[in-house]
């Protein structure tokens, strides 16, 4: 695994499946590496924060109102920010910003990015423990 750093750009691959990050069909889903374009993610950085930009469609990895990871912003704002938080048995966890109040904006924290269920589906999103979490690899390509 690479060390996520702006202005490369990676295969962001789930360790467990071995399956990538995809924008496929407008959603984000977890699918076999193929060459596919739509896996591959420019690292950028805005304010501090990491970004991942999808170099087809120029829009942002992010979330949407449930929490649910999307692709669908045309720059870089506080949903599509990221925290890369690299684990002591290796791979790395990304971390989403969330309000626990959205009136007090003071209450910010970072909830790790994993699988769970909506509306009877499996989807990756925000997730409230970390043992929910998916653990990733880094190829840089």
């Amino acid at each position: 695994s690479s060390v996520p750093w702006p202005g490369s750009t990676f295969i962001i691959q789930c360790a467990s499946t071995r399956k990538a990050l995809t924008f496929h069909n407008g959603c984000i889903e977890l699918l076999p590496i193929t060459t596919h374009a739509a896996m591959r993610w420019k690292c950028v950085e805005n304010g501090g924060w990491i970004g991942f930009q999808d170099p087809a469609s120029n829009m942002f990895l992010g979330y949407d109102k449930d929490g649910v990871l999307c692709c669908q912003a045309k720059k870089q704002q506080e949903w599509e920010n990221f925290c890369v938080r690299q684990r002591p048995e290796g791979g790395y966890v990304l971390l989403v910003t969330h309000y626990d109040n959205v009136l007090v904006i003071a209450w910010k924290v970072l909830r790790p990015v994993g699988m769970r269920v909506v509306e009877g589906r499996e989807r990756l999103g925000k997730v409230w423990n970390e043992g929910d979490e998916v653990v990733w690899q880094f190829v840089k390509v």
